[in-house]
């Protein structure tokens, strides 16, 4: 079970003693030494620069351009990087739609243990990413798989791959 949020502590010891425990995880605001902080393993989170200043771009969209990069780094959203995930969004979706009328085939095993091994690893969203790419423009692979391993993956990215289901081709 998750406790719920209790306070901010200064120190570990104080959200110990609020806690009446142990702490085994701690979140703590990312410092830019880099160096672990002494104590159980933190998650560290950085503040919010900028919010999307885009107010037209919409949530899925937004989502997808983030995974443009590894989280351990800076992204500046702007303009063009929404124009280009849109247009990828546009065309995935198009293609998995035109990907479902073919017969369904199993996800490469190989192919599946990458991208689990990507997302085990630190969350390498952005690796995700460039192996959908790879398998998007892959010849050898048949529609039915693409099909399988983009809906799979739009499962943990949630950015609505089988959107153009049932509609007419484009």
């Amino acid at each position: 079970m998750v406790r719920p949020v209790v306070g901010t502590f200064s120190t570990e010891a104080e959200a110990e003693d609020a806690l009446g425990t142990r702490m085994n995880v701690m979140i703590a605001v990312a410092g830019t030494d880099g160096a672990p902080a002494p104590g159980p393993p933190a998650i560290g989170v950085a503040s919010v620069h900028n919010f999307v200043p885009y107010p037209g771009a919409a949530a899925d969209t937004a989502r997808f351009a983030l995974t443009s990069v590894n989280h351990k780094y800076r992204l500046n959203m702007t303009a063009s990087l929404l124009a280009r995930s849109q247009n990828i969004l546009e065309r995935w979706r198009n293609r998995v739609a035109e990907w479902s009328r073919y017969p369904s085939r199993p996800i490469p095993d190989a192919w599946r243990a990458a991208v689990i091994a990507s997302l085990d690893d630190d969350l390498d969203v952005a690796r995700v990413m460039a192996m959908m790419t790879e398998l998007e423009n892959a010849d050898d692979i048949e529609p039915g798989t693409k099909f399988e391993a983009f809906t799979y993956v739009d499962r943990i990215f949630a950015v609505e791959l089988v959107r153009n289901l049932g509609q007419a081709p484009r």
